[in-house]
């Protein structure tokens, strides 16, 4: 069970370097990301992209030129849905967004000749490591569905528990958010908490426990349960946190980023392979953070 970011490095050291496609890779941050975890023995990276527009950045951040091998792209779409064939093929193991919008890397991942359509809906999880609680959790999904209804959020957990696995946690356990505990008719996001929960005690969901509503203060503190007299093996336990919605998802994770000590990673599940969804304002760590778990979580 992975309780940081250095036990995750330690065994993608110990299974040695993948092989990872970048799509549109003439980006600085990612460039050294790409380098970085070459050198720490974790990944091996194939560029894919204009090589008129890598090699410059490549000389400027004093890597040989010949480094990484790069697949010419002509535009940006060619550039991704080259990268993506490298997965699909078997040639990589998972794909890393580069210099590109999200909306056309996911027509990429998503496209119907080349890409990397399971049938699963696709989500995104941000796996924050918290400091104050020598822990890891799984907060999802704050990066892909906006609205998602029951059937929705049955999938995104399903996709949050099977990544657990790969963490090598055995049971993970599951919090529902929202605002109270009580199961109020007249909010939905309660109401989806509390059929969740009853279909994780049945086991619909897999090998997890669920447990929801629950209000952020007691998912994070057993002492907020025990001071509400809720009883809740998962508060103060949670290793993944269903959000209702991508607003409040992304709101919490970026919050967390600027106002606390954390180490944050990311990934979209659901795919045939992991994709590794960056924002470009995302430090040189955190992409290096992501590629370490792509290394965890790939056979």
């Amino acid at each position: 069970m992975f309780k940081s970011f250095e036990d995750i490095y330690e065994l993608a050291q110990k299974n040695g370097k993948k092989r990872m496609s970048v799509a549109c890779a003439a980006d600085e941050t990612v460039l050294s990301a790409c380098y970085e975890a070459s050198k720490m023995g974790i990944v091996e990276a194939v560029l894919t992209g204009k090589k008129d527009e890598i090699t410059p950045l490549l000389d400027k951040l004093g890597i040989a030129s010949d480094y990484f091998e790069i697949i010419e792209g002509v535009d940006n779409r060619d550039s991704i849905l080259k990268a993506v064939k490298l997965v699909r093929d078997g040639d990589c193991k998972f794909i890393l967004k580069g210099f590109t919008q999200t909306a056309d890397f996911l027509r990429g991942v998503l496209d119907k000749e080349v890409g990397l359509r399971t049938g699963r809906l696709l989500s995104h999880t941000a796996i924050v490591e918290i400091k104050k609680f020598n822990r890891i959790i799984q907060y999802t999904d704050g990066g892909m569905n906006i609205y998602p209804d029951l059937n929705a959020k049955v999938q995104i957990v399903k996709n949050a528990i099977e990544l657990a696995h790969a963490m090598q946690i055995e049971v993970p356990n599951v919090a529902v958010l929202g605002p109270v505990e009580t199961v109020n008719p007249d909010i939905q996001e309660n109401i989806d908490g509390a059929i969740l929960s009853k279909m994780g005690q049945r086991g619909q969901l897999g090998k997890c426990n669920v447990e929801g509503p629950l209000a952020m203060d007691i998912i994070l503190s057993k002492e907020a349960a025990e001071h509400k007299k809720l009883k809740c093996d998962v508060c103060g336990n949670a290793d993944i946190i269903l959000v209702p919605n991508l607003v409040s998802g992304n709101s919490i994770v970026k919050t967390m980023v600027y106002t606390s000590d954390i180490e944050l990673g990311g990934l979209i599940l659901g795919a045939k392979a992991p994709c590794l969804l960056l924002s470009r304002a995302d430090t040189l760590k955190t992409k290096l953070n992501s590629i370490a778990l792509g290394n965890v979580v790939t056979d």
